[in-house]
């Protein structure tokens, strides 16, 4: 199945107060919740909750988008595959994430990054958390956040800039 939402191609969500992204379920790539690939995301409230994805990004998963994440919950989200992917929240598959506010919790990956999962391979991953609240979340590899290269020279490395907030 597919994730509940896309934003493709140069298309803008905007993600308000009293907005519900919830039990979304993808069996292959993409996210549960909402796939981001090359446009923008800006979550501005409501929750994003209960959504599970088979390998990565149960929540959101960015194949070169934006997401300004300002305020707002992402909760209880949850990958299922413990041999590869990750980001039981988020996986950033290339491009940028800013988070200013909100809240990331009580979510699983049982591979890497219970809350974030950050690759490139020939697009860079961004992420500067700037505050909010980043708690309770569960991998066997980073429960905060796992950062992977491909390991190639040639790709770009994964850039992660923590200037506030609250990890734990």
């Amino acid at each position: 199945s597919e994730p509940l939402i896309v934003v493709d191609n140069g298309a803008i969500l905007y993600l308000n107060e009293k907005s519900f992204v919830q039990n979304g379920y993808s069996t292959n790539w993409n996210a549960g919740g909402i796939l981001v690939s090359s446009a923008t995301l800006s979550i501005n409230g409501g929750t994003i909750q209960n959504n599970t994805a088979y390998y990565s990004g149960a929540a959101l998963k960015s194949y070169r988008g934006t997401i300004a994440f300002q305020y707002g919950a992402i909760d209880n989200n949850k990958t299922i595959d413990s041999s590869s992917g990750g980001g039981g929240a988020i996986q950033m598959a290339g491009g940028t994430l800013t988070m200013q506010n909100g809240s990331i919790s009580n979510n699983y990956s049982p591979y890497s990054g219970g809350a974030i999962f950050a690759s490139s391979d020939a697009y860079a991953s961004s992420i500067t958390i700037k505050g909010g609240t980043i708690t309770n979340n569960s991998s066997s590899n980073g429960g905060f956040i796992t950062v992977y290269t491909s390991g190639t020279s040639t790709d770009p490395r994964p850039i992660i800039n923590i200037e506030a907030g609250n990890i734990y």
